[in-house]
């Protein structure tokens, strides 16, 4: 009977401390490189560059994200968006390599770029671009990592098909 009594009491201080997910483990678990899936961006650019819903765009290519455990990160872009209701040869591409640190508060991660060396470019132009510093809200398990835009940082008008939400898959 002790023994059962020594188990229970075990069982519940395991169920106690891991029913919540503390700073230390979500950061633990946000280290890595893990690869973005950028057609998820297609609904918000679409939006900014005024395209209707059947203009349409595609985005493919590659977005990777690396978090180190020093709370330094890197964004490694290689993305092209094809325009379709430009017709052909109006594609752009994204390149490049953005740095910086990233710092977890809960559930909100913090990104805050140092140096970027992306450049897009069209047929028509080429320029370099800034990557903007951003709060978001995040979940992470041993495969899969998500950002939301945080929703104080958004207008509160801005409708749900706006709000950007990256899904990752660990490398």
């Amino acid at each position: 009977m002790p023994r059962t009594v020594l188990l229970l009491c075990l069982m519940v201080v395991v169920a106690l401390t891991g029913c919540s997910r503390s700073d230390d483990d979500m950061a633990s678990c946000l280290v890595g490189t893990w690869d973005a899936n950028p057609s998820e961006m297609e609904p918000a650019l679409a939006h900014a560059l005024s395209l209707d819903g059947d203009a349409g765009l595609t985005v493919s290519g590659s977005q990777v994200l690396t978090f180190r455990a020093d709370g330094t990160q890197s964004l490694d872009v290689d993305v092209t968006i094809d325009l379709a209701s430009n017709g052909p040869g109006d594609d752009v591409f994204e390149r490049g390599t953005a740095v910086g640190t990233w710092k977890l508060d809960g559930d909100l991660l913090t990104v805050t770029y140092t140096t970027t060396a992306i450049t897009v470019r069209s047929a028509e132009r080429s320029a370099s671009t800034t990557m903007q510093d951003g709060t978001y809200l995040v979940t992470c398990s041993a495969t899969t990592f998500t950002m939301t835009d945080d929703p104080s940082t958004v207008p509160a008008d801005t409708p749900d098909s706006l709000r950007v939400t990256y899904t990752s898959q660990r490398r």
